[in-house]
């Protein structure tokens, strides 16, 4: 999926509902990780930093990403799934408030039959959701993309969890990487990070309401989303000194715990 820009058109609406109508049907602006939440994957191209406000589009998260001379911004906006027990309209529902975003967040009427659908079996095996749509925006105007050029978004739904609305912003088209082909260069910034999450299982607990006797409400920000390796969690819970334990492990990174803040390390 990540190798093709281009995919087929399949679906084509007309919105005429507002984004408040939209919201009373299936989504929420989430507000926070206990309410819903993802499995976010750092990679060493990656630093996290404060979100910008805007007018457009509520970030939850962002990351700068900096990978030789490319340079570009990894932004998250969240929004929660309220209607868990009637899933019949989900995907129209969940294109149309992607449709919305993406119209917001180019700062123009973009064309409805630009914003196209992954294969369902690909949302599901890269990202664990269950429908996924994807836009390229050129010479966005709006207030979100200040700065930039392009926008790469994309926006992955699972039912019961909510949608992602996940977009790589960029000055210059080599951060694509893309070849005379189509193809995408495999070492390029957006290939390389391309994978940066996965909705958690459906019957999977959430972290926040796992049981486990190590909790944190004042962790320094630099740490809140980064993978932290097995050996930290060892010397933690002998120690219960988290930034020792956090500098002996400097650079390490490894998914097996995900620290969030005012949450427990799981």
């Amino acid at each position: 999926m990540k190798k093709v820009i281009s995919i087929l058109i399949c679906l084509i609406a007309t919105v005429s509902l507002s984004f408040a109508e939209i919201a009373k049907s299936r989504f929420k602006i989430t507000e926070n990780n206990q309410e819903f939440d993802i499995k976010y994957i750092v990679t060493r191209d990656m630093q996290q930093i404060l979100s910008k406000e805007n007018p457009d589009i509520s970030v939850f998260k962002t990351f700068k990403i900096k990978k030789g001379n490319e340079e570009g911004e990894l932004r998250y906006s969240l929004f929660t799934d309220i209607n868990e027990t009637d899933f019949t309209n989900a995907k129209m529902q969940a294109y149309i408030w992607s449709l919305v975003c993406t119209k917001n967040i180019a700062g123009y009427d973009f064309p409805s039959n630009k914003l196209t659908q992954y294969g369902d079996n690909d949302v599901k095996g890269e990202f664990n959701g269950d429908y996924g749509f994807t836009a390229y925006i050129a010479n966005p105007q709006s207030r979100y993309a200040e700065g930039y050029n392009y926008i790469y978004a994309d926006f992955f739904y699972k039912k019961g969890q909510g949608l992602v609305a996940r977009a790589f912003l960029f000055k210059d088209i080599s951060f694509v990487g893309l070849n005379s082909d189509g193809s995408v260069r495999e070492d390029s910034a957006l290939f390389t990070n391309y994978d940066s999450f996965k909705f958690y299982d459906s019957k999977e607990l959430y972290p926040a309401n796992k049981k486990d006797d190590y909790w944190y409400s004042d962790a320094d920000s630099k740490y809140i989303g980064i993978y932290v390796p097995e050996s930290f969690d060892k010397k933690l819970k002998q120690t219960k000194l988290l930034y020792e334990s956090m500098a002996d492990n400097s650079g390490k990174q490894h998914d097996v715990l995900f620290l969030r803040k005012k949450q427990m390390l799981q």
